[in-house]
């Protein structure tokens, strides 16, 4: 979808911006022949190009910083691929009777470092020091609420997500 600052920004690089040219032009032409000095003393022509190059400019930074912002959603997409495939890993490891705390613990040390930099609450190292059952239980609902939410692009609402699992982690710790 066409944002309408992506419509301003090519309808006045390429046909506005040419016109202006051309009207300034003849202007000035004609402001040359009536007082010999030159175009480039007058006040008025210094503002025009001023404005005219920040308007164009300011478009294109907000085209630069929109795509920006776009590969951070793509990155945080990603990473909640990441973190739904290492929720259906850990429970492949339950179901076979595998113990995935320890089989996957530098992954999800990772996994939650990587969180915190995007700015989504996630565990410490105290939930590999809870009863196996329950930091399993915790881990596995945490990666799957939090993880789909940031697949499909939903960047709030991981947080949020990740702010309500704060609360059972919480308890947990203060149940050990």
């Amino acid at each position: 979808m066409q944002r309408i600052s992506d419509w301003f920004r090519w309808i006045f690089t390429v046909i506005l911006i040419p016109i202006l040219i051309g009207v300034v032009t003849d202007v000035a032409v004609d402001l040359i022949k009536q007082q010999p000095r030159e175009i480039l003393e007058q006040t008025w022509f210094r503002v025009t190009a001023l404005l005219l190059v920040g308007f164009v400019a300011g478009l294109w930074v907000d085209w630069l910083l929109l795509k920006l912002d776009r590969s951070r959603a793509d990155r945080r997409k990603n990473f909640g691929h990441e973190m739904v495939n290492l929720h259906f890993a850990f429970n492949a490891l339950r179901s076979q009777g595998r113990d995935p705390m320890r089989a996957k613990k530098q992954e999800l040390k990772s996994c939650f470092v990587s969180a915190k930099k995007f700015g989504v609450w996630a565990p410490d190292d105290q939930v590999f020091n809870l009863d196996p059952d329950i930091a399993e239980n915790l881990i596995a609902k945490y990666l799957s609420n939090v993880g789909t939410k940031l697949k499909d692009g939903h960047f709030g609402k991981a947080k949020q997500a990740a702010e309500k699992s704060k609360a059972a982690f919480t308890a947990a710790y203060a149940g050990r």
